[in-house]
């Protein structure tokens, strides 16, 4: 639940609700299932799930400025990396990872127990890790680390995100 909430964070719809098990039989509005709010997976899920939900409203300005671009131009805010860099090669071989908007970078974590994974970071630009503040060569494959607390975000060198604000060094 934790790696889905990381995710979510960075689509441009984030919220949790569905059906989920156990499924009843009720017909009510709003009855689906199992339990699905922050605090219904343990303590350790509720503190990393509230500081993201706490970093959603800390980048809700550049949310905003990406979904006003995308009504502007039709650019979408969550795209794969070679929309920004198609003269990258690697960058068009990439399936696990993707922009939201041109400034940030975002490397989901997939695998069951996952704390690592390579991320490669398209050419072009240098990138910043959101919580380490270690710049990364573009055009290159990186291997960081992923810790439960956090999944790999890096933003473009130059981007004007004030990264002390938004990404608490403490995830």
């Amino acid at each position: 639940m934790i790696r889905w909430f990381q995710y979510g964070l960075w689509c441009p719809i984030f919220r949790l609700h569905g059906h989920r098990e156990p499924r009843t039989t009720e017909l009510a509005a709003g009855v689906t299932g199992g339990p699905n709010e922050a605090w219904s997976f343990g303590d350790e899920a509720y503190r990393i799930i509230s500081e993201l939900l706490q970093m959603r409203e800390r980048l809700m300005q550049y949310i905003l400025t990406q979904m006003q671009a995308a009504a502007e131009s039709g650019v979408p805010p969550m795209r794969p990396i070679w929309f920004d860099y198609p003269h990258d090669e690697r960058a068009w071989e990439i399936e696990d990872e993707f922009l939201f908007g041109p400034d940030v970078l975002v490397a989901p974590i997939t695998e069951l127990g996952a704390r690592s994974r390579h991320v490669y970071l398209p050419a072009g630009a240098n990138w910043q890790n959101a919580v380490t503040r270690v710049v990364l060569s573009g055009g290159e494959d990186h291997f960081v680390e992923a810790p439960l607390e956090r999944i790999p975000v890096f933003v473009r060198e130059g981007a004007d995100i004030d990264l002390a604000r938004v990404f608490p060094s403490r995830l």
